[in-house]
């Protein structure tokens, strides 16, 4: 039986299209096909041949009684593709399409054809993160892990066990449920001719909600002025420009890479420094990924500061092309959060936390879910679930976007939490340092009759430390306190500066 061969050629005198001409082995005049790129005419030439001539002999694998079988149940699918080809092409398609009964194949298999499909219409860094989420590569990866077992051997319990016992639970229930989706046959996305199940058991399995006592891990306000102004030198690669890029836009680090990217010629050319309301436009070379095809950030206060001084000082200052980034990047996490975030090549937890922090910050200054989808190209339930922090405070986010200018890059700033502050210390911050030395509100703050020689030379921390102690005891009634003779050294941090 002859083998069908495909003329793969090119027009003369153009750049496209590529042609594929061929004689079907049941037809008696030759087809034709034509494809833009050469790419694309190979993949189809290679599909051909494959149906066609049958792409391997499976005589050696399997013995003469299952051959038998495996014929006489291609029969009864009445495949018209099949007549008139090979034994080995005929057994090769059963394998590969027959869905009843005990013949559902293992779940590695329809991984690999899902992964085909997929990569047509997404991107290499979809694919790739398919594979490490829950495909062969990763060590937790779903099919790596059950290839073995058939998709009906799935249920909820067994899928909700799995995610909660994984890492990047939110990212790894996505591709899950879309991976089963496609094989009960209703993706959208990637069509599946011969889907295999008829309920998917991914009905019902949850990601999980913030739970209250779960925080994401976001930078504090100290956090980001002090990685700006390490990042400001040149151990860092003066990479200061760059994080304050990613803090104040929210863009993901292959984003911010792609947006300064000469090749693109994007940067300053999307950047409105000079309008009414300065702004910056990220377009879909930036994103490439599924949502708004644009997103339009708004400047904010000292942010605008920094980007002025950036394009003053040129790429020799502040550049954003930032050499051995991935050393920086990752030496400066461990330096800012490797004390109270975990940070590895397993659980990084400080991987998108400039994102995580813009995003918190965003929602609680605008207090608009509308205007922080819009400037992340985030839906509502992506934030809520993935970014927001529900510890945050109006007054931090406010701080954050009013107050943290250029300054920050060069001066070691101390920033006071609101949150950390005492009760004495929040009156300190309302009513000012006099209250210290006001008698009135001594008294009434301690419950003494009478506090008397106040001594300034008492470190401030101590006399802080002294009134709470006081407070805290509800000292009633007793001899007032001479600070004059007091010089034993107090523990406790007091107020927090």
């Amino acid at each position: 039986m002859r083998n069908v061969h495909i003329g793969l050629s090119q027009i003369k005198g153009r750049k496209k299209p590529w042609r594929l001409r061929w004689k079907p082995r049941n037809a008696k005049d030759r087809t034709c096909e034509f494809h833009f790129t050469k790419a694309e005419a190979i993949q189809r030439k290679k599909e051909i041949e494959d149906f066609e001539n049958g792409h391997r002999d499976l005589s050696s694998e399997i013995d003469f009684q299952e051959i038998r079988e495996i014929k006489l149940k291609l029969k009864q699918t009445e495949n018209s593709k099949a007549k008139g080809k090979s034994m080995s092409f005929a057994i090769d398609w059963f394998l590969e399409n027959y869905q009843g009964g005990d013949e559902l194949l293992e779940l590695k298999i329809y991984y690999k054809e899902y992964r085909k499909i997929k990569s047509r219409k997404a991107s290499s860094y979809s694919i790739s993160n398919d594979d490490q989420m829950i495909g062969l590569k990763g060590k937790d990866a779903f099919v790596r892990l059950y290839g073995d077992k058939k998709p009906t051997d799935f249920n909820r319990k067994l899928l909700q066990a799995y995610i909660d016992s994984k890492s990047s639970i939110f990212h790894r229930e996505k591709a899950l449920r879309a991976f089963f989706t496609w094989m009960c046959g209703k993706s959208k996305l990637y069509h599946n001719d011969h889907p295999c199940l008829d309920k998917n058991p991914m009905e019902g399995v949850s990601a999980g909600k913030a739970k209250e006592d779960f925080t994401r891990a976001v930078a504090t306000n100290q956090e980001v002025c002090d990685l700006l102004r390490l990042a400001n030198t040149k151990e860092y690669n003066f990479s200061a420009a760059k994080w304050a890029f990613m803090f104040f836009t929210g863009m993901r680090p292959k984003e911010c890479e792609r947006f300064w990217d000469p090749k693109n010629k994007i940067g300053w050319n999307a950047i409105a420094l000079n309008h009414k309301e300065p702004t910056i436009i990220i377009d879909r070379r930036v994103i490439r990924k599924k949502g708004p095809p644009t997103r339009q950030i708004r400047i904010r206060k000292g942010f605008l500061e920094m980007l002025k001084a950036f394009k003053k000082g040129g790429e020799k200052k502040y550049p954003m092309n930032v050499r051995n980034w991935k050393r920086v990047h990752s030496a400066l996490r461990k330096e800012i959060w490797g004390g109270r975030l975990k940070i590895s090549t397993q659980l990084d937890e400080a991987k998108d936390i400039a994102r995580h922090t813009f995003v918190s910050n965003l929602y609680l200054y605008s207090d608009s879910m509308a205007l922080t989808s819009g400037e992340t190209g985030d839906t509502e339930s992506t934030i809520r679930q993935h970014y927001l922090n529900p510890l945050m405070s109006l007054n931090d986010s406010k701080n954050f976007f009013e107050e943290i200018g250029i300054n920050a890059l060069n001066e070691k700033i101390k920033i006071t939490n609101n949150e950390d502050l005492s009760p004495l210390g929040k009156l300190i911050e309302i009513h000012g340092e006099g209250i210290l030395n006001d008698q009135s509100f001594l008294t009434a703050w301690t419950g003494q009759k009478m506090v008397v020689g106040i001594d300034h030379n008492i470190p401030r921390e101590e006399r802080i430390q002294m009134l709470e102690d006081m407070r805290r005891k509800k000292i009633r009634g007793g001899p007032g306190l001479n600070w004059k003779n007091s010089s034993k050294k107090r523990s406790g941090q007091g107020l927090k500066r």
